[in-house]
């Protein structure tokens, strides 16, 4: 769940959006990993409903390999565990664990509240929240963005703000540009660096 904020930008209430059902659905994105004609493929896209984005805007999110192959785990392992022992029907990607609610689809709010306890027993700073990883995410993708592939930078700062406006579900302008919003995103490469240790340990 935490991967989500930080490898894919979503927002807490965006998990909602991640769904099981067959047609372009997570499903689909499984299969692709066990087929060899996507073994080149290293970024899947996944359509997010704007049902459950802000603004309700719809977007195209990525989930490179190793995550999606995390995720196909969790979802053949501890989710199937969590219907087997409700026979729920849930078409909602993450499942909640607490006993009250087990085997339902998660609300808006369980990815703040799952971050802080882990912040909490991780001894991370309080002031922290789900949506710092979102920023971590926001700042990573400008840099890549910026950068070849020998590290100089090579694209403009315009063209790589509005890559992460777009990556992030944030409105591009009537004149072409990312939003000032975006801007605030992205965080200076110290402060990042600080927060990334934090997470990681």
């Amino acid at each position: 769940m935490m991967r989500m904020g930080y490898e894919v930008g979503l927002r807490t209430s965006e998990l909602m959006g991640l769904r099981v059902s067959k047609k372009s659905g997570l499903l689909t994105l499984f299969e692709q990993l066990d087929n060899n004609h996507f073994s080149h493929v290293d970024q899947f896209k996944y359509w997010l409903q704007g049902r459950y984005t802000k603004g309700s805007k719809s977007r195209w999110i990525y989930f490179d390999r190793s995550l999606l192959l995390d995720m196909k785990r969790y979802f053949e392992t501890e989710r199937q565990w969590l219907i087997d022992q409700t026979d729920s029907n849930e078409s909602s990607f993450f499942l909640r664990t607490d006993q009250r609610f087990i085997g339902t689809g998660i609300g808006e709010e369980q990815g703040s509240r799952v971050f802080k306890k882990r912040a909490k027993a991780a001894g991370l700073n309080p002031l922290l929240h789900f949506h710092d990883l979102r920023h971590t995410f926001a700042t990573e993708l400008f840099h890549a963005e910026l950068a070849g592939p020998d590290g100089r930078e090579t694209r403009s700062e315009s063209a790589a703000l509005i890559v992460v406006a777009q990556r992030l579900g944030h409105a591009i302008g009537r004149n072409g540009q990312a939003p000032s919003v975006t801007a605030v995103y992205i965080r200076m490469r110290l402060q990042m660096q600080e927060i990334e240790e934090m997470v990681n340990g």
